[in-house]
């Protein structure tokens, strides 16, 4: 017997005894082991699908803070949850989200605030800080505090408005650094916006570039950072700093002689309103051609918006805007009579003015559709969420423009009553320039003229369309 076991060998069946599912449960054993390998990987896969998101998201999220802050990953879905203070190109930021590989669900229930947007203008001179502006308390606290941090030798001296409404701005986390890298400037001037800044002033050499560089790397967030700082390279010349902005004129100088200084002041306040700001003689000056020159142009810049004219030495620049590309003309042949085209750098721009804002909006039950150019982030942010909240939905299709030279419209104002004026689930609303237009199937012709006028109300400078057809019985 065993003589007989030891030549079959170990697997092989006793005597007469067939056991056939043997022979194939040994074949399909590296099939099983294969599908339970192939089971575990895929098991592994997926358990890391989700870390794989998050740190996808992370990284994507990484240069935008507030973002970060209010994203959670669960499972194989991203979920943004909190409240935020909308700022420019976050729905967009948004958007890329979904592109992540392995993500299932982009969950946005982000409660977005309306709020207005902050504004700064901090001018330093020789001993103060002077403060102007419109931000919310802690922002205010905050800006006071780094500015202190930053120069804190100098007197802050302030009119800001302090109000509960205002959004916060972009560049607030890093502005002590930023204001200390800054120090070496003469005349800064800084002003912010929500996501911008502009920054005025001098220096002794052409270093402005790094200066800005360091700056932008000192802020938590990424702004738009607009450079005017100068190099003052002839401190033997007269100096002129003048700026225009919202009908106020700003106007900072030192001349040789006073004869100079009369004319300087009678040609800019004779051109712009009274002035604000000092004219300081000083006899060892240079006596300044060009600037006799600058001032024959001063008429000519008149139209120009947010005009800033100021000189490097002997070399002027000016920036600023016009409304058409002949005004731009004008200001070039009038430059040029002055002889004046190797003295002045001209950085004034055409914007095009008296564009308004305008807005399509296309309801079918929960599908929601807008369309259309806007002045700001601002504005685009404040309809996305009062359509949002009035029609009690997430999902808003949009492809909306945010160009400057687009004027603020008044219906962008009552924009929330203009919607809740119609109750209907099929309809379309476009306003254009002054007029709006009207379509959808309300029950009766009688809503059709209620809608129609109750919008007519709230816009009574429009003239309304109404193209709106009661469903039949």
């Amino acid at each position: 017997m065993n003589d007989l076991y030891a030549s079959r060998g170990p697997f092989m069946p006793l005597g007469g005894d067939v056991q056939p599912n043997t022979s194939h449960s040994l074949i399909l054993l590296p099939a099983i082991l294969l599908c339970l390998l192939m089971l575990g990987i895929a098991t592994f896969k997926s358990s890391t699908i989700p870390i794989r998101i998050a740190n996808e998201a992370s990284q994507q999220l990484r240069p935008y803070p507030r973002l970060a802050s209010v994203a959670d990953v669960r499972g194989r879905n991203l979920v943004l949850q909190g409240t935020i203070d909308p700022f420019p190109g976050m729905d967009e930021i948004i958007g890329q989200l979904t592109n992540i590989e392995g993500l299932r669900r982009l969950d946005d229930r982000l409660v977005r605030l309306s709020l207005a947007p902050p504004y700064v203008h901090l001018k330093r001179d020789e001993d103060s800080i002077i403060l102007n502006g419109t931000l919310n308390p802690a922002d205010f606290d905050s800006v006071v505090s780094q500015i202190h941090a930053a120069f804190p030798y100098y007197t802050i001296r302030h009119q800001v408005q302090v109000e509960d409404t205002v959004g916060k701005p972009l560049w607030l986390e890093g502005l002590a650094k930023s204001l200390h890298t800054l120090d070496s400037v003469e005349d800064l001037e800084l002003r912010g916006w929500q996501n911008r800044l502009q920054l005025d002033g001098r220096i002794p050499n052409d270093n402005s570039q790094m200066l800005v560089r360091t700056m932008a790397a000192s802020l938590v967030h990424q702004v738009e950072i607009e450079n005017r700082i100068v190099e003052q390279t002839s401190p033997g010349h007269p100096m002129l700093s003048l700026s225009v902005s919202q009908d106020i004129l700003e106007l900072y100088a030192v001349v040789p002689n006073w004869e100079l200084a009369t004319q300087l002041q009678k040609t800019a306040e004779d051109t712009f309103g009274l002035a604000v700001g000092r004219i300081e003689l000083n006899p060892n000056l240079a006596a300044g051609q060009a600037l006799s020159s600058i001032l024959s142009l001063l008429p000519e810049l008149s139209s120009v918006k947010n005009l800033r004219l100021m000189n490097d030495g002997n070399r002027y620049v000016v920036w600023g805007e016009v409304s058409s590309s002949n005004r731009l003309e004008k200001i070039a042949r009038r430059i040029s009579e002055l002889e004046l085209a190797n003295a002045i750098d001209n950085n004034i721009d055409v914007y095009k003015s008296n564009t308004p804002a305008t807005l399509t909006m296309l309801r079918y039950n929960k599908q929601i559709t807008l369309s259309g150019n806007l002045p700001s982030s601002f504005v685009r942010d404040h309809l996305l969420q009062s359509t949002r909240e009035i029609f009690a939905t997430r999902v808003v299709e949009y492809s909306l423009n945010i160009q400057q030279q687009i004027d603020y419209s008044v219906w962008i104002d009552v924009w929330p009553e203009v919607i809740q004026s119609i109750p209907l689930d099929i309809f379309g609303i476009a306003v254009n320039g002054s007029q709006i237009f009207l379509t959808g199937m309300p029950e009766s012709e009688e809503q059709s003229q209620d809608i129609a006028l109750r919008i007519g109300e709230l816009l009574p400078d429009y003239q309304v369309y109404n193209w709106m057809r009661a469903s039949p019985p």
